[in-house]
């Protein structure tokens, strides 16, 4: 499996990571499986999962092997993942809403 890089959505509205199935597939990433998902429109459908080590760039130090589910993700959004509740579990999520920013906290 080669690196795939790329900008990730942090969704906590997710309790599952997901990576762009074009994406899983052109790198390589193993598929362990298949799950039923609902996406944000309410759909549910059954989706490939692939083993995967996240790695955040802001945050060098941080390293996890995971699940994903493969999702449609580029259009429209232009993303290659989303970081849902399974990796922020494992950190701080601190959200400014005045200045529209947010910072995770992993250490």
């Amino acid at each position: 499996m080669s690196p795939a890089q790329g900008p990730a959505l942090v969704d906590t509205g997710a309790g599952i990571s997901a990576i762009d199935e074009l994406v899983a597939d052109q790198y390589g990433f193993r598929k362990i499986g298949e799950t039923r998902v609902t996406v944000a429109n309410g759909v549910t459908e059954t989706k490939p999962v692939y083993d995967a080590v996240l790695r955040i760039t802001r945050y060098p130090r941080f390293s996890k092997l995971i699940k994903m589910v493969g999702l449609n993700l580029q259009a429209p959004q232009r993303i290659i993942a989303i970081i849902g509740r399974d990796v922020l579990a494992s950190g701080s999520l601190h959200y400014e809403g005045k200045e529209r920013r947010f910072s995770l906290d992993f250490s």
